[in-house]
């Protein structure tokens, strides 16, 4: 666990010194970003009525993240995002989790309004609880506390202070394996649980 935390923060320094370099004189842009979001797990090897659609049974969530943005062209740019995130679901019983995470994004520019980001997500679960019966927390119930996930959004730029956006995330890493199993206890095959969210977001920039 320990070592975990050591790189994602190795990494968000990392990446931090890198984007302060200023190559092409490009002015540096720090802020802040909050956004609500529609949380739900994928679970594959399950009915397909199950993982119909994100927006069955989403836990309605948050998210508060650092700024730190560098446009060293006039058509790209980078940017980072640590910050706290809520992931989980809410079909039924709700599942609360709690993450820190840094989006790496690479930002490509139609113009001075409109702008496209990708890239990986790097998160780090601290603890997830639930509401079910019997239970609260129940953060030692999930194998990968790290998880790589992608994130693809569109940015809209309201002005040099403010940003508008909507993003899509996926998890590349499951966060869980659950064994199937028939009525005589055979094995039958493995679920894997994936985290993924819809995001909309405002930017504040100075």
């Amino acid at each position: 666990m320990k070592k975990h935390v050591r790189n994602i923060l190795f990494t968000m320094l990392f990446l931090f010194v890198l984007s302060s370099q200023t190559t092409y004189g490009q002015k540096l842009k720090y802020g802040a970003v909050a956004g609500i979001d529609l949380a739900n797990w994928l679970i594959t090897n399950v009915p397909d009525e199950y993982n119909s659609s994100i927006f069955e049974g989403p836990l309605i969530s948050f998210n508060i993240n650092g700024y730190v943005g560098y446009r060293w062209s006039e058509r790209w740019g980078n940017s980072i995002e640590p910050g706290y995130m809520r992931k989980g679901e809410n079909r039924g019983p709700k599942f609360a989790l709690h993450y820190i995470q840094l989006p790496v994004l690479t930002d490509f520019y139609l113009g001075n309004r409109f702008f496209l980001s990708i890239g990986p997500d790097l998160s780090y679960m601290l603890s997830a609880k639930t509401n079910q019966e019997g239970l609260n927390n129940v953060t030692d119930v999930y194998d990968n506390r790290f998880e790589l996930s992608g994130v693809v959004g569109a940015n809209y730029v309201i002005n040099k202070d403010f940003d508008i956006g909507l993003r899509f995330n996926h998890g590349i890493t499951c966060i869980d394996k659950i064994t199937l199993t028939n009525d005589n206890g055979e094995i039958t095959g493995e679920s894997k649980l994936y985290n993924r969210y819809i995001q909309g977001f405002i930017r504040f920039k100075i």
